[in-house]
């Protein structure tokens, strides 16, 4: 898994920055490999470790950045663990890990100003991952925002088959299943609206899960929400997201909130109007 990466990496360009919060997650991830008897230390985490050598990466030096412990597995692998080069189960990573692997379509943001954020980020999530031995992913949901003076924040949402996890530039992962109770994605990406973030990108299916959710929620939901849902529906016209084109491409039948949603906006601009031609009468 790590082999790929690094070669791809040191070859294109690829592998260029890692933060320390990630990469202290996958050393804690590889302690966790070293602890389970069965398993050696593979050839991929190997060569990741190489990396870390090569570039100074200690585990002295991660705990100073992130400020807690990191397992000292350069220290183990170096002592000279066994290495298993049966690589028969992992994932196979593309030789050059291209900017559009995991969006649908191909349908990556390139020509956004962020562009070059975005690259870093999307690299660090491929990484991420490789990690949690993730071969079929797909972004869900790409959300950024500027920050005056300290750059762009970015956070996404990315699936392989039933699992979900959330990513955070210059942050470890979060398994979506520390969501509370009853929590559902619309409270995630509108939460991130709520917090100054914009939608960047968002996959077909997710479109249709959170149409379904709008649609069967509750009016003091939708009122309380009222601005990001707002702002989400103003996303899916500049996309052409349509009732239509979800249902097409997923061959499924959903709600049309958009139409649920422009109703609702009509009933007060409805309701105004006639106070006004009341006012106007008097």
């Amino acid at each position: 898994m790590f082999s790929h990466i690094c070669k791809a990496g040191l070859r294109s360009h690829i592998f260029t920055y890692m933060s320390p919060e990630c990469c202290a997650c996958i050393w804690d991830e590889i302690e966790e490999d070293f602890s389970r008897s069965y398993r050696n230390l593979k050839q991929r985490e190997q060569l990741f470790l190489s990396y870390c050598s090569e570039n100074g990466i200690s585990y002295e030096a991660l705990e100073e950045e992130v400020g807690t412990y990191v397992p000292d597995v350069m220290g183990r692998w170096k002592r000279g663990t066994v290495v298993d080069s049966n690589t028969e189960n992992a994932p196979l990573i593309p030789e050059c890990m291209e900017m559009e692997l995991g969006f649908d379509s191909g349908k990556y943001p390139a020509e956004i100003p962020e562009k070059e954020a975005l690259t870093e980020f999307v690299m660090e999530c491929h990484i991420q991952v490789y990690a949690k031995r993730w071969e079929d992913f797909n972004f869900e949901i790409v959300m950024l925002r500027n920050q005056e003076g300290s750059g762009t924040d970015i956070a996404a949402l990315i699936s392989c088959y039933d699992e979900m996890a959330f990513f955070e530039k210059g942050k470890p992962c979060r398994q979506a299943d520390i969501l509370p109770a009853n929590a559902t994605i619309n409270d995630y990406f509108l939460q991130y609206i709520k917090d100054g973030y914009r939608i960047e990108y968002m996959s077909v299916s997710i479109h249709s899960a959170i149409w379904e959710e709008l649609s069967y929620e509750r009016p003091e939901y939708l009122k309380r929400n009222q601005k990001e849902i707002q702002m989400y529906m103003e996303f899916c016209r500049k996309q052409g997201v349509t009732k239509e084109g979800i249902e097409q491409i997923l061959e499924c039948n959903i709600p049309d909130f958009m139409e649920i949603w422009q109703s609702m906006e009509k009933k007060p601009a409805e309701k105004k109007g006639q106070q006004d031609r009341r006012e106007k009468k008097r």
